[in-house]
């Protein structure tokens, strides 16, 4: 929905002074002009309430978010551990990591596997490793494509090894 409502009180004003020749057409006139202020209004009074309901995430120190390894082998290799992440977590400033409730260290099956639109991608192959999909980088090194996501809903940092 769009929420850009041009229609101001001085329209409605100079509608009600002017001079129209057809009654029935004045306030035809002016029937719309309400309409679209009272619109212009409710739009205003809803997004105000949404900002105001919404508000901030809950403020979370980078010592209270949890950090979890899902995914642990000797073929199993994270970009940073957690005890990196979580260093790297308590010198960021203050408010960085607002509403973020964990932090994951996984293989990131699910979104390893092959965008149908990139055509002209190769195939990933099957880590013989640890069976996920991923591409050899250097022989018997296997990466997957997408190294970590973020999910708004959740509010978790997943981070793929």
């Amino acid at each position: 929905m769009f929420r850009s409502f041009h229609t101001t009180r001085r329209h409605l004003e100079e509608a009600e002074r002017h001079d129209y020749s057809d009654a029935q057409t004045r306030a035809a006139s002016i029937r719309r002009l309400k309409e679209r202020l009272r619109q212009k209004r409710l739009t205003k009074d809803m997004t105000r309430e949404s900002r105001r309901r919404k508000g901030a995430p809950p403020p979370t120190p980078a010592i209270l978010v949890p950090i979890r390894v899902r995914d642990e082998s000797d073929f199993v290799h994270y970009p940073a551990g957690a005890r990196d992440i979580g260093s790297v977590l308590q010198a960021l400033p203050q408010g960085v990591t607002d509403g973020l409730t964990a932090i994951e260290l996984c293989l990131g099956e699910r979104d390893q596997a092959r965008d149908p639109e990139e055509e002209w991608a190769a195939a990933p192959e099957l880590d013989p490793y640890v069976g996920r999909p991923g591409y050899e980088i250097l022989p018997g090194i296997f990466a997957g494509k997408v190294l970590g996501t973020y999910s708004p809903g959740q509010d978790k940092l997943r981070i793929y090894a």
